[in-house]
C-alpha cells in the first residue's frame, strides 16, 4: 500500500499538492484494499483511513500519510539549507511552507556557538530546545518579523526593536520571561553553531523521524505489534486486525450500515451478535476457549470482557520463544470461530465444539507444513491428535 503514491511523494517533495489531489490519490488506495479496485464505495470501507494511516504500535496498518508524508519530505530541504549550505544546488531548492517550517521548528535543536547562523525568533536555541515564536506565542504576535540573528540580536538587546505596538498584560509577562532567559545566555565567539535533530538518536534528520512528529499523540494498541509479528498467515493478521477493532460485518455493524436483519448470535441463539460477544461472551465460543485453555495449561480464564487484556496475560504464561506461535494460536481460534459463524449464516452448516476444534488441529498442521508455526513448549493445541475429542 506505501508503494501505490510514490509517485505523487516524489512531487510532494517539492510541492504541497493540494487537497482534492490527496483526496483522489487516497480514494484510489482505499478501493485497492477493500475491493482490488480503483474505485470503492465508502461502505466497503471497514475502517477509516485515518485510522489505517495509523503505525501498527498505535493499531493501525502503518500506511502513510500522504499530507503528513509530503511534510515531512519538505522538512528535509529546510534541514539540507541549514546543516549542509555549501551544496551546490542549495539557491535553487524549494522555499519552505508553513508546515513544513513548524514540523522544523519543533524537531530541530541549535547548539549555540557564537550565535550568527541562528536566527532569534524562529530556531530552537533556548536552553529548553524551544524555539522564541513558539515558547512565548503573545509575545511573538507583537513582532515584525525579521532574520536577526541571535549574535544581533543579544548585543545590546536589539531584539526589543522588532517588537511593534503597545503590548498587552500577557505579553508583557512574557517579555519579562524571555528577558530572564536571556540573561542566561553567553555566546563562545570561537566556535559556530551546530544543529541537531532531536526526533533521531544520532542528531541526524530522516524523512522518517519527521514523520514520527507529525503522527506523534496517538493512544498506543498494545496488540497491534502482537498481531503483525505472529506467525499466522497474513490473511488471519488482517482479519484480526479488524476483530480487535470491532469492524468485521457482524449483525450490530450490518445495522449501523442500515441492513434490516435479526441481530441475534448465529453461534449461541442467545444474544445480540457483535464482535465482543462472538470472541469472548458467546457460551459456544467461551467452550471452545475452555477446552484450547486446558490443553495449554494456562491458568487464566477464558477471554470475557477484555479480549487484550486476557491475551497480553496468556501469552505471558508461555516461553518468550514461543509467543509468536502462541499468538498465532489465538489468531487461529479467533479465525476459525469466525469461519464457523459464516458456515451457519451463509451455508446452513453447524459444527460441535469438538469439530472444529478437530478442524483446529487440521488447520495447524497445515500452517506447520508451510513452515509458519512450530510447535509450543506446553500441551497446546497443536499437539492434539483429531481423533482426540476435546
Amino acid at each position: 500500500m506505501n508503494l501505490a503514491p510514490s509517485l505523487p511523494l516524489y512531487f510532494m517533495s517539492v510541492l504541497e499538492l493540494p487537497a482534492w489531489a490527496i483526496n483522489e490519490i487516497e480514494k484510489k488506495c482505499r478501493g485497492f484494499l477493500w475491493k482490488g479496485d480503483e474505485d470503492a464505495a465508502g461502505s466497503c470501507s471497514l475502517v477509516a483511513w485515518e485510522k489505517l494511516c495509523l503505525s501498527i504500535e498505535q493499531g493501525g496498518l502503518g500506511i502513510r500519510n500522504l499530507c503528513l508524508m509530503g511534510i515531512a519530505l519538505r522538512t528535509r530541504w529546510i534541514w539540507l539549507r541549514r546543516a549542509e549550505p555549501e551544496r551546490p544546488w542549495m539557491r535553487v531548492a524549494p522555499l519552505a511552507d508553513r508546515k513544513s517550517l513548524h514540523c522544523f521548528a519543533a524537531g530541530s535543536k541549535v547548539l549555540l556557538g557564537n550565535g550568527a547562523s541562528t536566527s532569534f525568533w524562529c530556531d530552537s536555541w533556548l536552553p529548553d530546545g524551544g524555539s522564541v515564536q513558539y515558547r512565548f506565542p503573545i509575545l511573538f504576535s507583537f513582532v515584525k518579523l525579521s532574520d536577526i540573528t541571535v549574535a544581533a540580536a543579544l548585543c545590546d538587546n536589539s531584539w526589543i526593536a522588532d517588537i511593534r505596538g503597545g503590548l498587552s498584560v500577557q505579553a508583557m509577562g512574557e517579555y519579562l520571561a524571555l528577558w530572564d532567559v536571556i540573561a542566561g545566555i553567553s555566546l563562545d565567539p570561537g566556535s559556530t553553531d551546530s544543529m541537531i535533530w532531536k526526533a533521531a538518536p544520532n542528531g541526524d534528520f530522516s524523512v522518517q523521524s519527521a514523520y514520527s512528529i507529525l503522527s506523534a499523540g496517538r493512544t498506543s494498541c498494545p496488540l497491534g505489534k502482537i498481531i503483525w509479528k505472529s506467525r499466522a498467515p497474513v490473511r488471519c493478521k488482517f482479519f484480526m486486525f479488524l476483530a480487535v477493532r470491532n469492524a468485521c460485518l457482524t449483525a450490530d455493524n450490518l445495522q449501523r450500515r442500515g441492513w434490516k436483519l435479526a441481530p441475534i448470535c448465529h453461534l449461541c441463539s442467545k444474544d445480540g451478535e457483535s464482535c465482543q460477544h462472538i470472541f469472548q461472551a458467546c457460551t459456544f465460543s467461551q467452550q471452545v476457549w475452555v477446552k484450547v485453555q486446558a490443553r495449554l495449561s494456562l491458568s487464566c480464564s477464558p477471554p470475557s470482557s477484555d479480549f487484550a487484556g486476557w491475551w497480553l496475560a496468556a501469552r505471558q504464561t508461555v516461553a518468550k520463544i514461543d509467543r509468536k506461535t502462541f499468538d498465532a494460536g489465538v489468531i487461529l481460534v479467533t479465525w476459525l470461530i469466525w469461519k464457523e459463524r459464516n458456515a451457519r449464516v451463509f451455508e446452513g452448516t453447524a459444527s460441535s465444539v469438538t469439530q472444529l476444534c478437530a478442524t483446529m488441529c487440521e488447520e495447524w498442521e497445515t500452517w506447520k507444513s508451510a513452515g509458519l508455526v512450530t510447535s509450543l513448549n506446553v500441551a497446546a493445541v497443536p499437539a492434539l491428535e483429531r481423533s482426540q475429542t476435546l
